[in-house]
């Protein structure tokens, strides 16, 4: 996809995609990075940038070492691609609407995935992994993911603004909240770019 970007080759009058909060975090599970192996894991991927990204997320417990790993890993194979078709659409002149899901629930919360039963519509009824706000959240999203299949827009019935893109810096958040919000990777996605 990269390359068929590059060259404009594509068919899409509009994008509309995003990621979650903790994307890698289910991923991670059985991971054991602590503050003995996180330098070494960094150093595996970033090799002479290692100092760079440990600066970003520097480290001084085992707990915080587990938490920038995860952060890191979350842009390294999962929003850095987001990133990156964001770009290439600016570049190509697609409008594209990028999300941000930050809800926390009793099931997949803001994990990888969490968002699909909010944009589709299939929250089941009387679950008591989601509340009223579950819900609310689910009937703005679904709506905005109708309108948008319907007009290549997200935007209508009332729904608080979600702009195109005009700044990859900035992300729309869907979660307790709903509106643009500073991207959390920008620092990172540079370093990305030139390892």
């Amino acid at each position: 996809p990269y390359e068929s970007y590059k060259k404009g080759i594509h068919n899409e009058e509009s994008i509309l995609h995003g990621y979650n909060r903790t994307e890698s975090r289910l991923f991670l599970l059985f991971d054991k990075t602590n503050m003995k192996n996180y330098r070494q894991k960094v150093e595996s991927i970033f090799g002479k940038y290692t100092d760079e990204v440990m600066e970003l997320y520097p480290a001084s417990s085992d707990k915080e070492a587990a938490a920038a790993w995860e952060e890191i890993y979350s842009a390294l194979f999962f929003t850095h691609g987001h990133h990156w078709w964001t770009e290439l659409a600016l570049e190509n002149e697609i409008p594209v609407y990028e999300y941000w899901f930050t809800k926390d629930n009793k099931r997949l919360g803001a994990n990888h995935g969490g968002e699909e039963v909010y944009f589709y519509g299939n929250m089941p009824n009387g679950s008591r992994l989601y509340d009223a706000s579950d819900a609310e959240l689910g009937t703005s999203m679904l709506r905005y993911f109708r309108n948008y299949i319907v007009s290549g827009d997200p935007n209508g019935d009332d729904l608080p603004q979600w702009d195109a893109v005009t700044d990859p810096g900035v992300i729309f958040e869907l979660g307790d909240k709903i509106g643009s919000v500073k991207e959390q990777y920008t620092e990172l996605y540079p370093i990305l770019d030139k390892r």
